[in-house]
């Protein structure tokens, strides 16, 4: 079986790496690979190793049809909240690290791809969970009109936890809900299921991006958002 790595991949993690060696050298190495990627647009598929690694991947035409429209795909690798730190990715996991659940959760194997620039659907902060998964079923079907074999879904807490570790932006100014549910109760107002927000910010003591793992019932709330995910088919 012949499989391929991906030119822009490769490049977005060594320019991630040169950015978090604080080597003012180093920046500016990654500034040029960040203007290479940016000049040049379109991936290049390089060979590798034959072998399976489980990553699902997106087919030529929908790496095309996805890269010319604006997205930026990465690969999530089936990682958990102790080993996203290997990737450089500082948790904080807020609230839901009270649940042993949250151990439990992996990303997906696969190739997806977000909205470069700003990964949340427009118009989705400050509604409910209700109305956001309405927008995301529109977004679904004009997605569908010029990308082939692709769908939009909703990630788990993981997926997203592993995307803001593999960014060298700050990619989730705000906070995306999951699909990952975490148990409450019982209690004086009985049982449910809390929703897993994931979000960025700067830690002002390390100067760097901190990913944090929060809770909702589902409720409109500021600065929650959807961040839709692009995988294969």
């Amino acid at each position: 079986m012949r499989c391929y790595i991906h030119s822009t991949m490769a490049m977005q993690w060594l320019e991630i790496q040169l950015r978090r060696t604080g080597n003012p050298q180093d920046a500016g190495r990654a500034s040029q690979i960040a203007a290479m990627l940016t000049d040049r647009g379109l991936d290049i598929p390089l060979p590798c190793i034959e072998g399976s690694s489980g990553i699902k991947r997106f087919s030529k035409e929908s790496r095309v049809a996805l890269e010319t429209g604006g997205f930026r795909i990465y690969e999530l690798t089936g990682r958990t909240t102790a080993t996203i730190p290997a990737l450089g990715g500082k948790i904080n996991p807020m609230w839901a690290g009270e649940w042993p659940q949250i151990k439990e959760v992996e990303s997906r194997k696969s190739e997806v791809a977000i909205i470069w620039g700003n990964p949340f659907l427009s118009d989705t902060e400050n509604e409910d969970i209700y109305e956001q998964k309405k927008r995301l079923t529109k977004f679904n079907r004009l997605l569908r009109q010029t990308t082939p074999n692709v769908k939009a879904i909703l990630g788990n807490a993981l997926d997203y936890a592993e995307l803001a570790a593999r960014s060298a932006e700050l990619l989730f100014d705000g906070r995306t809900r999951t699909t990952t549910l975490l148990p409450w109760g019982p209690g004086p107002y009985g049982s449910g299921n809390y929703i897993v927000t994931v979000g960025q910010c700067k830690d002002p003591h390390v100067g760097r991006e901190v990913i944090f793992l929060d809770l909702s019932h589902g409720e409109p709330q500021p600065y929650v958002h959807i961040a839709p995910l692009i995988v294969p088919k």
